[in-house]
């Protein structure tokens, strides 16, 4: 995550990144791992949907 926020220039723009990383990320990895049944495969795509 600190990738992305260093890309971000705004300081308000960064925490609103962080906070829907934040809030999303868990439910997003859990949906990516049923479907894909892959805990790193899952990880690479929830990073991937954040990096846009």
């Amino acid at each position: 995550m600190l990738i992305y926020l260093a890309m971000i220039e705004l300081e308000e723009d960064r925490h609103k990144f962080e906070k829907l990383y934040i809030t999303y990320k868990q439910t997003m990895f859990y949906v990516a791992n049923r479907i894909l049944r892959d805990k790193y495969l899952s990880e690479d795509v929830v990073h991937q949907t954040f990096k846009g």
